[in-house]
């Protein structure tokens, strides 16, 4: 045969192929996706006694879907049955019971969202369906799979199956830290064929991919022995299910897990704007963006907003997004006589509660205004004295507002060499001055006097009474109960004016630096507080938005 046939021959064979191939392919049936990744309810129901208040699965559902529209969540705890038992003897779904094991948890607000009989299928469905919706929490710890080992489900697809439970909780909290953990150990003894299925199965979760801030956890060397058995005591006689015992080994683990990587947590700082007269939502965004760029941090600024959607500083009971502090690492506060209602209180008072940083400027001194003697009526004057060292008594008088500067400030006595004063020289600020010492008035548990100022002109003539020289700027570093030290900053200054001065812009950046502990970032000669785009702002004055678009 000649070259030239066999060429002809070659192309035609291949033709054929090529036409064949195809109509091969499609007599092929699709391969269907195994049902671990495909979103479905439980048909399950249980009774009361296995710590389901009503039977139906949906009833569980829904209990969890309450938790989350309900906030205040640091920590969140998905799964199975074995989740469901951190609800202690009654095992009920949603409930946290207080432990010996529940001991661990000190300190996060912890939501048990395990419902019994859930494989992988039934989770992905529940966070499709809300159970994690509007929740902020810095932590979730995702356990399920064993059911799946028990329905036969072979541990690679039941690893797709946790997979695509991971994709659904990243997109719906980017910002919380998900743990993935391997189903406990299971069986009496280490070749039980449970045991050896999930021993398959952690290897391809160790295996998997994973996504920015999430990490692994292997639960096996807590609960197993030298010799592979179960460790005695930690298990009920199922060899599946945990004793008290065994979850104050998992709550210690956790807890391990955690603390491991809490250095690594981004921290979450958020902004709370809501005056009418000096225009924080101008300056806290600006703000944001500096800290942000300077510490790597990620901010929120909550703003007050209008029914529209626009910014009103001149609603009094509404700021937005306030339950983003739910993960906040510190709150930076500049409102000025607000009435918020109780679900957007709660956050502010809870943080402050909690003994987390707060950082406050000028009228966050007169934060809240609620009328009459009712349960808030201590936001007015009490709960900014206790918490930031003041509230608010009176000032110096206005004197055409921006047309000059009315404060000179200068380094308190002893201050010099306070971090938060690194690269700030005294400037003169456009805030007229606050009373907060002096005639009979006193900080209240302050640290430490960082600036303080002197009116260039003053209205209250009494100087006895309203002395000439004020603290403008302090910290405090409050004992707590539990042996913690809070740090707040605090600074009476707050002109809208006043940030065109890189020094102010630096003091505030470095006071939100300070209070989150990260003092160590700031340079000797500051940090850099330049905003990335030319910022001008309108004037104070007592009013609505005044930059729209």
């Amino acid at each position: 045969m000649n070259s030239g046939m066999m060429r002809i021959l070659l192309a035609a064979a291949l033709a054929l192929a090529c036409n064949l191939a195809p109509a091969a392919a499609q007599e092929q049936p699709p391969q269907a996706e195994p049902a671990t990744v495909v979103a479905v309810p439980s048909a399950e129901t249980r009774a009361a006694a296995a710590g389901w208040g009503k039977g139906t699965w949906l009833d569980q559902h829904e209990r969890c879907v309450a938790t989350a529209r309900a906030g205040g969540i640091d920590l969140v705890l998905l799964g199975d049955s074995i989740t469901q038992g951190w609800g202690g003897p009654t095992r009920s779904v949603g409930t946290i019971a207080t432990t010996k094991a529940t001991a661990h948890f000190a300190g996060l607000r912890t939501a048990n969202m395990g419902i019994s009989g859930d494989r992988t299928q039934h989770v992905l469905w529940r966070v499709r369906n809300g159970a994690v919706d509007g929740l902020d929490p810095r932590w979730l710890v995702l356990t399920i799979g064993t059911n799946n080992l028990s329905a036969g489900d072979a541990p690679a697809d039941i690893a797709r199956g946790v997979a695509a439970c991971v994709a659904e909780l990243r997109a719906r909290l980017p910002h919380a830290h998900l743990v993935v953990q391997a189903p406990h150990p299971r069986g009496a003894t280490p070749d039980d064929a449970q045991r050896v299925r999930g021993r398959a199965l952690t290897q391809l979760l160790a295996g998997l991919a994973l996504p920015d801030n999430t990490s692994f956890l292997d639960p096996t060397p807590a609960f197993t022995a030298a010799d592979g058995t179960l460790v005695t005591g930690l298990y009920a006689g199922d060899a599946l299910h945990l004793q008290p015992a065994g979850y104050e080994a998992w709550g210690a683990l956790l807890r391990a897990h955690l603390d491991q990587q809490e250095p690594k947590r981004q921290r979450h700082v958020v902004f709370v704007a809501g005056d009418e007269e000096y225009r924080s939502e101008e300056s806290l965004p600006m703000l944001a963006d500096l800290t942000h760029r300077a510490l790597g941090v990620r901010t929120t600024v909550c703003l007050p907003r209008a029914a529209d959607g626009s910014v009103d500083p001149l609603r009094l009971d509404h700021v937005d997004n306030l339950r983003h502090l739910d993960s906040a690492d510190l709150m930076v506060l500049f409102t000025r006589f607000r009435a918020l209602p109780e679900d957007e209180l709660r956050p502010i008072v809870d943080h402050a509660a909690r003994g987390l940083p707060m950082v406050g400027f000028r009228t966050a001194t007169h934060a809240f205004a609620y009328p009459g003697d009712g349960p808030n009526a201590r936001m007015n004057a009490d709960w900014p004295r206790e918490h930031f060292g003041q509230r608010w008594i009176s000032h110096h008088g206005h004197f055409d507002d921006g047309r000059e500067p009315l404060t000179d400030t200068a380094v308190a006595d002893g201050a010099a060499g306070h971090p938060v004063l690194r690269g700030v020289t005294p400037f003169a600020a456009y805030s007229w001055l606050y009373h907060v010492q002096g005639g009979g008035d006193t900080l209240h548990d302050v640290a430490q006097v960082l600036l303080v100022g002197t009116p260039r002109k003053s209205g209250l003539a009494d100087t006895q009474r309203f002395p000439r020289v004020q603290p403008v700027a302090w910290t405090r570093e409050p004992r707590l109960p539990d042996g913690r030290t809070q740090r707040v900053f605090f600074t009476t200054l707050g002109h809208p004016y006043d940030f065109r001065e890189q020094a102010a812009r630096r003091l505030a950046l470095q006071g939100i630096a300070w209070a989150l502990g990260r003092e160590a970032a700031i340079p000797p000669e500051g940090m850099p507080a330049d905003p990335a785009e030319p910022w001008e702002p309108s004037n104070s004055g007592v009013g609505g938005h005044r930059k729209r678009g």
